[in-house]
């Protein structure tokens, strides 16, 4: 267990964090992890197919990177927070890369303080001067091979957990968002208490405290980053949306105001910009634009800005409307079920 004293001053520094390199490395940690049946169902999918993570471990030698991300303290300079929503996966590499030497053997040396059986060969890379300079390019080959190709789609569904964590903090504050991540996160006054395996206390010591989402940490499992300010690293929620569901629209609203459209109104349930429903859609930006304009005009959506980024969400009117061809077309769905399970 955990416990991390927060101040007001703490609370008043509450911020999120997307991290492409952080969810590189907890992929690439995940991979070696077993896996119980509930995770296999819930989360298999955003598993690499093997054959791809067989061409990756044949085309470069990523045990100096893995016996790291094992160990039990994994060098911070390899999965620092971004310090705003909008990092990048270059940009986090240059910052690995320009990590100060002293910094690099300090880290590498606690990581290796309790490794057992490893290669001699795999520790002398880690210990060389250019060791940074090597783990970089191993993370830049893992991305580029398992992370990169579906990283919009992802990023998506780590978008759409932050901006409902940032709706339940403007609602009701820290402890509507601590809330939800409840029995593995409790505020008891001013502690957080965090489940984990590890013993701690830690103040934040009004560094302020950031929330980031991986999908690639396990159900139920919170991490604490001491670092600056603290990281608490949890599960996203949605992860389904990363994929498309297929599911049919329903054919009420879509007779009323186009399939397309009426795809647009059930995906803006929660807040989305117009990019992530044209990668969803597999349209332009143009073209989702443009039938956005016309579902706003009705009063369909509504828009947001978050920063520079327009969201799209559904109203109380869009709401109903769905709400309302579906309790019409429900009964003839339901028979329909019915039948195909005979």
């Amino acid at each position: 267990m955990i416990e991390v004293t927060l101040s007001l001053a703490d609370a008043l520094r509450v911020r999120f964090a997307i991290s492409p390199l952080g969810e590189t490395g907890r992929l690439l940690h995940s991979l070696g992890e077993p896996q119980s049946a509930s995770e296999e169902h819930d989360r298999g999918w955003l598993r690499p197919p093997r054959a791809m993570v067989e061409r990756l471990l044949a085309a470069a030698d990523l045990r100096p990177l893995l016996a790291l991300l094992h160990s039990n303290e994994p060098p911070p300079f390899l999965m620092r927070a971004p310090l705003s929503l909008g990092a990048t996966f270059a940009g986090e590499l240059a910052d690995v890369r320009c990590t100060p030497p002293a910094r690099v053997r300090a880290q590498i040396d606690r990581a290796l303080r309790e490794s057992v059986g490893l290669d001699h060969a795999v520790e002398a890379r880690l210990r060389a001067p250019d060791a940074a300079t090597l783990l970089a390019d191993l993370l830049a080959c893992a991305w580029s091979a398992l992370l990169a190709p579906n990283w919009p789609y992802l990023r998506d569904a780590l978008e759409h957990d932050v901006l409902h964590r940032a709706r339940l903090l403007a609602s009701g504050g820290v402890a509507a968002m601590l809330a939800e991540l409840e029995p593995s996160v409790q505020l008891a006054h001013d502690r957080v208490i965090v489940d984990t395996r590890a013993e701690a206390t830690l103040g934040a010591g009004e560094r302020g405290m950031t929330f980031m989402p991986s999908a690639f940490i396990a159900s139920g499992v919170v991490e604490v980053l001491d670092q600056e300010p603290l990281v608490l690293v949890y599960r996203t929620r949605g992860l389904g949306s990363v994929v498309a569901d297929g599911r049919a629209t329903d054919a009420a609203v879509a007779r009323l105001i186009g399939p397309t459209r009426a795809r647009i109104l059930e995906l803006v349930g929660e807040p989305r910009h117009t990019a992530g429903l044209a990668r969803r859609l597999n349209r332009s930006p143009g073209n989702v634009a443009d039938h956005l304009k016309v579902l706003h005009e009705c009063r369909l959506v509504r828009r947001s800005r978050i920063g520079r980024t327009v969201m799209y969400s559904r109203t109380p009117l869009g709401t109903a409307m769905l709400a309302s061809a579906r309790s019409r077309i429900r009964p003839e769905t339901n028979r329909l079920t019915a039948h195909a399970q005979w």
